[in-house]
């Protein structure tokens, strides 16, 4: 788990170049506090840069970037089946000098290319130079980071956004479809950022640079399409369950590789109590297990039962008070975590987290993607439950906007109608803006970016998972956790975001999934490890309050290109009425912090 910074120029790299290239590689020092490395092609214009957090062999040998032959590495995060990689190497007759995931990707990519990539079982980005061309590359699901931008004179890539701009004084630039995207998803979607010229490279994607000139971006995985059944639905049997648990168990057995103190963070819920249960009964370990408490701030504190599970389990468990440390609360230290503007403010509480935690530790293991995965948030059982509804034909819609005034006396046909009134395209958008769908109607460029991104042929109760995913997660979520942790120079590890475990779940009707209640496969495994009454019914988790976030704004000075002031004031003046306009209020608050902080009038 490192910081990478570099570039490749269209001509020879000049001291000022390897200067501003050295000061990039500085400002990723909180991801890589172990060490630091650079080596460059002053000729052909290439610098690789790499800050290390040293986490398997934590010898020299393994420092970056790495050479083998004519290709060069600097590569950020952890190949979790690199022993079995290696195995087929050494076949090869490749010898190694270290035991690190680094030299396997180094020479894996020299016996096989590119098509190394569809071997790899890992969170991870990089970037290769072979002596020709330079090759980047992101892990399936976008758990590690990498931005880049275009200028004259050729390429610079990071690890984080904020470099890039800082030292190359990138003019800020959102355009309308990206500050619709915003507005309604709390994130600008890669591959665009909120920068010029500069850009994310999206999951699952490859990007080959030859001269200082970017070929198209090239997709190497997809999230496997669900298996679509007509059968009604029936639970999973207990064989099944069994080939998830297996599955679920081979992630977490690489995962648990570390040559630092690895612990495991664990919250009242279910998939990390499911963790914990797998490795002390399956792999026969016993990890420390963590739960961080908030000193202020309204959150709950689920320590009291997750120590419990953890006793039930046999494990050692630390409950520890997170430090008072305000340095991101606001918009202005959310912003300098991201580098750009993303609502996911659980960054600010993985931060604190991670600080916490590694005064003990260096590594942990985490539930995060088991909703994800396994169909487990609200709105999955919520769009599957009002399916046939969703499916009601347009002329019967209508019917219902001429006679829901006279029948709306429960709460539920209110919600309904909130939901159902709407496009096939707008069922994603009505959903995470159920109650303020009308005001991001009224944001320019809603439509035509809505159409775009969601108007397609698949039933609701299939596509949203799928597009949570493929989409948000890599957007949101992840994004949260990494430059959350990596600010504290920690790294976190998920096991449930596995190409095996994913694959196996699609060959799962999508209905057996959500028929029998939230998350139920994963709940039944976790019943063969502790009892019900340690079981949550509602995981709340890890969440920064957002009082301490909005605390005192004054919306009404806000200005933000592409909104007028009429929409900002409604906006604000209905903050108090529902979550949704909250939400909608966090995300014009970091858009006019962030314009602001980059002198945008």
């Amino acid at each position: 788990m490192c910081g990478i910074f570099g570039c490749y120029l269209k001509r020879p790299l000049t001291d000022h170049d390897i200067g501003l290239c050295e000061k990039g590689l500085s400002m990723l020092t909180h991801r890589g506090p172990d060490d630091s490395g650079t080596w460059y092609d002053q000729k052909r214009g290439v610098f690789l840069g790499h800050r290390r957090l040293s986490i398997i062999d934590l010898s020299e040998d393994a420092s970056q970037p790495m050479s083998f032959k004519q290709n060069r590495i600097s590569y950020n995060g952890e190949i979790y089946n690199f022993p079995s990689l290696k195995s087929r190497l050494q076949g090869l007759g490749y010898s190694f000098s270290t035991t690190s995931d680094t030299e396997i990707l180094l020479k894996g990519w020299h016996a096989w290319g590119k098509n190394l990539l569809n071997e790899l079982d890992g969170m991870f980005a990089f970037c290769l130079w072979d002596g020709e061309q330079l090759a980047i590359a992101t892990d399936c699901f976008g758990e590690k980071p990498l931005y880049y931008t275009q200028t004259q004179d050729g390429i610079y890539f990071s690890s984080e956004l904020e470099p890039l701009w800082s030292i190359l004084k990138t003019d800020p630039s959102i355009s309308a479809e990206s500050l619709t995207a915003f507005l309604l998803m709390g994130y600008i979607p890669a591959p665009k950022t909120a920068f010029k010229n500069t850009y994310k490279l999206p999951a699952a994607h490859t990007l080959f640079i030859k001269d200082g000139i970017c070929a198209p971006t090239q997709q190497y995985w997809s999230i496997p399409p669900p298996k679509r059944t007509s059968k009604k639905p029936s639970p999973l049997s207990e064989s099944e369950l069994n080939t998830l648990r297996d599955s679920l168990v081979e992630s977490i057995e690489g995962r648990l590789i570390s040559d630092v103190p690895l612990c495991l963070f664990l919250s009242a819920g279910v998939d990390s109590p499911l963790v914990a249960a797998l490795v002390r009964h399956e792999l026969g370990i016993r990890p420390q297990c963590l739960t961080v408490s908030f000193s202020k701030g309204n959150v709950v504190n689920e320590a009291p039962l997750a120590r419990s599970i953890a006793d039930h389990l046999g494990l050692d468990f630390f409950e520890i008070t997170s430090e008072d440390d305000s340095t991101y609360i606001g918009p202005n230290g959310a912003l300098s975590l991201f580098g750009q503007p993303n609502d996911n403010i659980t960054a600010i509480s993985c931060y604190q987290v991670s600080k916490a935690a590694a005064h003990h530790f260096k590594v942990a293991l985490t539930g995060m993607g088991g909703d994800e995965v396994f169909y487990g948030y609200s709105k999955h059982s919520f769009i599957y439950t009002k399916r046939k509804q969703y499916a009601l034909p347009d002329s019967i819609k209508k019917c219902w906007s001429t006679i829901k005034n006279g029948v709306r006396t429960r709460k539920d046909l209110s919600t309904f109608d909130a939901l159902i009134n709407v496009k096939p395209y707008e069922v994603y958008p009505a959903i995470k803006n159920s109650h303020c769908l009308e005001w991001i109607r009224s944001v320019p460029g809603y439509k035509s970016w809505v159409q775009n991104e969601f108007e397609n042929s698949e039933a609701p109760e299939h596509f949203v998972p799928r597009y949570e995913l493929s989409t948000v997660i890599q957007n949101s979520h992840l994004p949260a956790f990494d430059h959350g942790s990596m600010r504290a120079g920690f790294e976190l590890r998920t096991p449930f975001l596995s190409r095996s475990l994913v694959k196996t779940v699609s060959r799962i009707a999508p209905e057996r999934l959500l028929a029998f209640g939230q998350k139920e496969p994963l709940r039944r495994l976790l019943h063969r490890y502790v009892p019900d009454n340690l079981i949550e019914k509602r995981k709340l988790g890890f969440i920064n309050p957002s009082d301490q976030f909005t605390q005192g704004v004054d919306f009404t000075t806000f200005h933000i290109p592409g909104l007028d002031a009429d929409l900002i004031r409604r906006a604000w003046n209905n903050r108090t009425t529902n979550k949704a306009y909250s939400r909608i209020c966090t995300r014009l608050l970091l858009l006019n912090t962030f314009f602001k902080t980059h002198g945008v009038n």
